[in-house]
């Protein structure tokens, strides 16, 4: 059995349901006793269960029965095979062995991953074994080992040595390649603190300078869920969102994200691509723009150009400049959030002095300009000086040094219409 090449052995075990490490008459008791695995009806009918598909039982149990599949009367001593079916399941050995448990052929003489077939030749190894491992796998008392170990309701447990060494195998490849990802981020602080919060941290738990020490940990022993941080193309987006929460930009109600009164995402995938979504651009600029202020007022490392680029942390003066610019954009962000007029009124006044620090303002057309300086005009108390006399007439055109007072021609003494009688 063991020399065919596709040879399958699984072991049914024992689960212990006492604590026989200080009882050691239970253990001794538990070992002598006969335990099975017996039958069960199928689930919701009240046919004996086998495990096997009607095909499967067309192909096998003839092989065990002695008749064929269309005998009248097949079907009845198929039913009575699996009522008295009772498969008896040794106890462990003290000390516990690698083959302890009941052991089971389940391999397929051509292919184990192929479906079972006459035609094909693809039949059990041991017919007998197969057929009483698929009773007992489908039984509600059996679970898996190293899935069900904690389920109070599965006396049995199949141990299956190559699912677990391909599942041990499956770790350790995780867990080596979280290890070269979280050298290649150790060093950036932005990103330390990204991958914290998408792992599940609590940042505000962590002592500081200990944000490292805590990725590494996190890496070693939950290897599936940093990969699985590391691979979401949506990690920046995600970040941003959970931090957002932190600082109360946005706020969380069970999976909920709310910004201000308006769900933006029924769950943290529906946030993501709220902000996403080109028609919320202005208020996606608004909340990072004010994510970015609280970033750096809470001197944390945040996701800007200068935190990408910079290796040293910054001095006193850098920070103030900082802060001024970034009070500038949170302005604009608030203006954004008033509505698309005050919006357009901050963002044209923003452009303005940035044009202005570039370049001269060209001058309007259709005014005279001088070469010389203009005397100032102060307007007279309770007016609003030229914006008066703009709104009332044409612009005031000063007035040239020489003499344009027109020529006397005689027409102002003649006689007006109200003089004539």
């Amino acid at each position: 059995m063991e020399n065919h090449p596709n040879s399958h052995i699984v072991y049914i075990r024992r689960r212990s349901l006492f604590d026989t490490a200080n009882r050691p008459e239970l253990e001794e008791y538990f070992a002598d006793s006969s335990i099975g695995v017996g039958s069960y009806f199928a689930k919701g009918t009240s046919r004996e269960a086998s495990g096997l598909s009607i095909p499967e039982e067309n192909i096998l149990m003839p092989l065990v029965l002695g008749i064929p599949s269309d005998d009248r009367d097949f079907r009845g001593k198929v039913n009575e095979y699996f009522s008295n079916i009772n498969s008896k399941i040794p106890a462990d050995s003290n000390p516990k062995k690698p083959t302890d448990g009941l052991a089971l052929e389940i391999g397929l003489h051509r292919d184990n991953n192929a479906p079972i077939s006459a035609k094909d030749e693809n039949l059990p190894i041991n017919v007998e074994q197969f057929i009483r491992y698929r009773q007992i796998a489908g039984h509600p008392w059996v679970g898996v080992s190293g899935e069900d170990d904690g389920n109070q309701l599965k006396r049995f447990l199949i141990f299956d040595p190559k699912k677990q060494l391909k599942a041990t195998k499956a770790v350790n490849e995780e867990a080596d390649i979280a290890l070269t990802r979280y050298i290649q981020i150790k060093q950036d602080k932005s990103k330390v603190r990204m991958y914290l919060r998408l792992t599940g941290h609590d940042l505000s738990k962590i002592t500081p300078g200990e944000e490292v020490a805590a990725l590494r940990t996190k890496a070693q022993s939950d290897p599936v869920n940093f990969n699985k941080a590391w691979s979401d193309p949506y990690k920046e987006h995600k970040y941003q969102i959970e931090e957002m929460v932190a600082f109360g930009l946005l706020k969380q109600v069970g999976t909920r994200i709310l910004y201000g009164q308006t769900e933006i995402g029924r769950n943290l995938e529906e946030a993501v691509l709220w902000l996403k979504d080109p028609h919320h651009s202005d208020s996606y600029r608004s909340l990072k723009a004010m994510l970015d202020d609280a970033w750096v007022k809470n001197s944390v490392s945040f996701d800007t150009i200068e935190d990408a680029t910079q290796s040293a942390p910054m001095d006193d003066s850098q920070i103030e400049e900082h802060l001024k610019r970034q009070g500038k954009l949170t302005s604009q962000a608030i203006d954004l959030a008033k509505g698309p007029a005050q919006a357009n009124k901050g963002v044209a006044k923003g452009k303005a002095k940035a044009d202005t620090a570039v370049m001269e303002p060209e001058p309007e057309r259709g005014l005279d300009i001088r070469s010389e300086p203009e005397a100032d005009v102060i307007p007279e108390a309770g007016t609003l000086g030229d914006l008066d006399e703009e709104l009332e007439g044409d612009p005031i055109i000063p007035q040239a040094e020489e003499d344009t007072t027109p020529p006397d021609d005689g027409r102002a003494q003649e006689p007006t219409p109200d003089t004539i009688r």
